[in-house]
């Protein structure tokens, strides 16, 4: 990264920080540039008493000022991911590609991506993060769904202290919900009573790499019950960005947040059941289409995260 792409804005809070005390180290690791980088900023500070870049020729930044005001405002919240900026902007005609949005906050606001639950925040620092709502010793559940282009599973709410070994996930998961979705026909209705795909032939079943998925007791079932399946050698080792359901219980949990926590696990199997059944025909066809660009990305990052 070129030192010239820091705003100076971002190069004098640099500034601002050495002189509150910050080390030379701190500062560097901050802005996640060398510290030589840092010492030359100083050094330009103390013999020009500026960091300013000398006038010079260029192409002007293409980024709209409505643009720059609206991600200057998402910084530190919640919710609001580079996709979900890029694509607010762009639909109210002030275009500007995730790419854009991630490094305006990385180079020009100087922000760093946090994670929180099952998303990031773009903060100057760990503080300034919103701290993500808890009780003591609040009530858990394990549970299993699938989602297709067209339509969910019925959640399966696995019951307490009950180990998802093979036998339990061919027996009661993969039998008694997985199946009876697939071999759905309707195409109207609710999402959890529609068909999971028009042709099963045309499908692919995917299932990361939990043991009980990868035991060659499942492996034989889906060999025989589904007409196409990733065999467990198929599935990268880790890789939660490929896999569009990531998205969908990151999407859950964002909903279960706004409302009141639930007291005992009978509240919030209510609550997850309720959730996963408003989840809409048209965020299924938005995480599915979004495989092409998310699998272009992933190998252009190199396996790195993605901001989706």
């Amino acid at each position: 990264m070129k030192v010239e792409q820091y705003s100076l804005e971002a190069r004098s809070r640099a500034i601002g920080m050495l002189q509150a005390g910050k080390t030379q180290r701190d500062v560097a690791s901050h802005f996640g540039v060398p510290v030589l980088t840092i010492k030359r900023w100083w050094k330009k500070f103390k013999e020009a008493g500026s960091v300013a870049d000398r006038p010079r020729s260029g192409r002007p930044s293409s980024i709209s000022t409505v643009a720059k005001i609206v991600m200057k405002k998402a910084a530190g919240k919640s919710g609001h991911s580079a996709r979900k900026l890029s694509k607010q902007l762009t639909r109210k005609k002030y275009p500007v590609s995730e790419r854009t949005v991630r490094r305006y906050w990385r180079n020009t606001l100087g922000l760093k991506a946090y994670k929180i639950r099952n998303e990031r925040v773009w903060a100057e620092n760990p503080a300034e993060v919103p701290k993500a709502f808890s009780v003591k010793f609040p009530p858990k559940l394990m549970v299993w769904g699938m989602m297709s282009y067209e339509g969910l599973s019925q959640l399966h709410v696995i019951p307490q202290k009950t180990s998802v070994n093979a036998e339990y996930y061919v027996e009661h998961i993969l039998e008694e919900v997985c199946l009876p979705a697939i071999n759905r026909t309707a195409t109207t209705g609710s999402v959890l009573t529609r068909r999971m795909v028009e042709r099963r032939s045309d499908s692919i079943f995917m299932q990361d790499g939990a043991p009980a998925h990868r035991s060659a007791r499942a492996q034989k079932w889906c060999r025989e019950h589904l007409p196409n399946f990733w065999a467990k050698d198929t599935w990268p080792g880790n890789s939660p960005d490929l896999n569009p359901i990531e998205e969908l219980w990151g999407i859950m949990q964002q909903e279960l947040d706004k409302k009141k926590p639930p007291s005992n696990l009978g509240q919030l199997e209510k609550a997850l059941k309720r959730t996963w059944a408003s989840i809409s025909p048209q965020t299924l066809k938005n995480l599915v289409a979004s495989m092409p660009a998310r699998v272009s990305l992933c190998v252009q990052l190199r396996g790195e995260y993605i901001d989706r």
